[in-house]
């Protein structure tokens, strides 16, 4: 992580070296070779936008049992698996500038050791005897498995409205920061209101960041994303940068860019980049993401004034301005 980044988290960035720990502990094996495949996704913990909201929704309510620790693994532990997964679903040759790993050791280990990953995480879970987090954790991992089928059916599927792909990223990205909000909730028997108020966080910071991060797919730089541009262009999928073009593009434009989507011309993506910063088609999906950043922040209100509730709320903006 960036000093900027440990700053935005405040006091719980000193503590996110136990949760890393944690994580470690529960993947490790006696096996030497599956020893050797965890020690190949190290590399995928980048921000720790997870753990870190898990811990700062504990901070913001005022609990501090060594639960909140666990949960913040449980949460890390699925984005992994979820990373490992979606790289094997995207056909992907890079992760944080580092080749993924179903490029290292094929599909078949990148989707075993993904599993290994997840039933880690459900083990820890489980372990804290929480019917409540284990009943959030197995709803969130099927809203999620909901989500990506979705996605998969719409490949191809140049029709695909804002509204239908705004619900597969809820279902989605937004489902899984909602349950990492939500976490802290369960370990403090929480009043409706603030778990409300948190829930609806998650979800709005989630549908914010999916935005953002479906934009630097498309015009970012692979270097400071440390990842393979243009995934889900190549899949077929379509996001919102592309269906607001599509929507708003008189007929030449419309199909000048279906041309590129279809690949039908060398360096389509690059012919897909000009077109679209020719456009209002960010600057649309920018301020859609301000505006669901704008909810999060307002669903804070009825937290307990606290410097962990400014950090959730910094959060918001930098998922606005991030890079990669």
């Amino acid at each position: 992580m960036t000093s900027a980044q440990l700053e935005l988290y405040g006091s719980v960035a000193a503590e996110l070296p136990r949760v890393r720990e944690i994580v470690d502990a529960q993947l490790a094996s006696e096996d030497a070779y599956v020893r050797n495949l965890v020690s190949k996704i190290a590399y995928q913990r980048g921000k720790m936008l997870r753990p870190a909201l898990v811990l700062l929704g504990a901070e913001a309510l005022g609990g501090c049992t060594d639960d909140r620790y666990a949960l913040a693994a449980v949460a890390e532990m699925v984005h992994i698996a979820s990373l490992v997964h979606d790289d094997v679903i995207d056909e992907a040759d890079s992760r944080r500038n580092m080749p993924s790993l179903n490029r290292t050791v094929g599909n078949e280990g990148a989707v075993l050791l993904g599993d290994y990953v997840m039933s880690s995480a459900f083990g820890l879970c489980s372990s804290l005897k929480s019917p409540e987090a284990i009943q959030l954790l197995s709803e969130t991992c099927q809203v999620i498995c909901e989500g990506e089928l979705l996605q998969v059916a719409h490949r191809r599927n140049l029709e695909l409205s804002e509204a239908e792909y705004l619900g597969i990223i809820s279902k989605k990205t937004a489902a899984l920061l909602r349950t990492c909000a939500l976490f802290s909730t369960v370990l403090n028997d929480a009043p409706s209101r603030f778990a409300d108020g948190l829930g609806h966080y998650g979800h709005n910071l989630g549908m914010a960041f999916q935005i953002a991060d479906d934009m630097l797919d498309l015009v970012g730089s692979e270097e400071e994303m440390g990842k393979t541009l243009g995934r889900d262009l190549a899949k077929g999928e379509l996001t919102l940068p592309l269906i607001r073009f599509l929507t708003d593009a008189d007929g030449p434009g419309r199909a000048e860019m279906m041309s590129a989507i279809r690949n039908d011309r060398p360096d389509s993506l690059g012919h897909i980049r000009r077109l679209l910063l020719d456009s209002d088609a960010l600057d649309y999906c920018g301020q859609l993401a301000h505006g669901y950043t704008e909810r999060a922040i307002l669903a804070l209100e009825d937290l307990p004034a606290s410097a962990a509730r400014d950090c959730l709320s910094a959060l918001g903006e930098f998922v606005l301005s991030r890079r990669c």
